[in-house]
């Protein structure tokens, strides 16, 4: 049975030019529930991360309130349609902004590492997600070589051990090891940067030879057993860190304490 929205059926007299005469009695508690609900949405406050999301959400469920009314209740074909036309759009904003502010997550390989050393430097998941979001992860093979001495150019990367183990040696002495979550070439990677500085600085004075850009290796390394890496390009990692002053000062601190201990190492052992 159709119902007017107006209550005429229920005995109200019809509008005129400049209202009702007469009101009819309040509409069935599906109407008023909806109605709660779009108050609870344009009350939610926007101060954490899901408003947007939890304001579309409480919307949605006015509008199917309201479209369960409108078909079962009032049959308005018209409300009916609309209610759900809105109800599907706001649905869809809904699952857009949840998915849209779930955080990034770093590869499943890579969260022991951001644990292990980023952790307790306080960088955020998602900012370490970031940071690892251009990088590559890489394999060697026991025996296999990371860089040969007197080969390999150095190339603008850096590296860190994730599985493992490698060892540095110069003309076949070994110095030092490297195990999990250590930089693999942090000392080339400074030099790497000192030299591309230093080229610039250089670049604009007449007769100054730039120094090379991707000096050779002077020691090698190879894996002691089948070991996996994480490596970036310098390419890569600076668009990252000019971006992101909090993660340059990070990694300029952890580069610069892991070249400490190398350079070290190699001091005592040469002794």
């Amino acid at each position: 049975m159709y119902i007017p929205l107006n209550g005429s059926a229920a005995g109200a007299e019809p509008p005129t030019a400049v209202g009702c005469r007469g009101w009819p009695a309040v509409h069935h508690r599906l109407f008023q529930l909806a109605h709660l609900f779009f108050l609870a949405a344009f009350v939610v406050p926007h101060t954490f991360r899901l408003s947007a999301a939890a304001l579309r959400a409480l919307l949605c469920a006015g509008l199917t309130l309201v479209a369960v009314w409108a078909g079962a209740v009032v049959c308005a074909p018209d409300a009916l349609a609309w209610s759900v036309a809105l109800a599907v759009v706001n649905a869809a904003y809904a699952a857009r902004q949840v998915s849209c502010s779930r955080p990034e997550r770093a590869p499943a390989q890579l969260r022991p590492l951001h644990r292990r050393l980023f952790a307790p430097l306080r960088v955020p998941a998602a900012e370490f997600a970031r940071l690892v979001r251009g990088a590559e992860l890489r394999r060697l093979a026991r025996g296999e070589l990371f860089a040969a001495e007197g080969v390999t150019r150095t190339g603008g990367r850096l590296a860190i051990l994730l599985t493992g183990e490698l060892v540095v040696s110069c003309e076949g002495c070994p110095l030092h090891r490297i195990t999990p979550h250590q930089f693999i070439n942090s000392p080339e990677w400074e030099a790497d940067e000192a030299a591309e500085r230093d080229s610039k600085e250089m670049g604009a004075e007449q007769n100054c030879k730039p120094p090379d850009p991707n000096p050779i290796y002077q020691v090698s390394i190879s894996a002691t057993e089948e070991s996996t890496y994480v490596v970036w390009t310098a390419e890569v990692l600076g668009a990252v860190l000019q971006s992101n002053a909090f993660l340059n000062a990070v990694l300029f601190n952890l580069v610069g304490e892991f070249h400490s201990g190398a350079e070290w190492l190699v001091c005592i052992l040469d002794v």
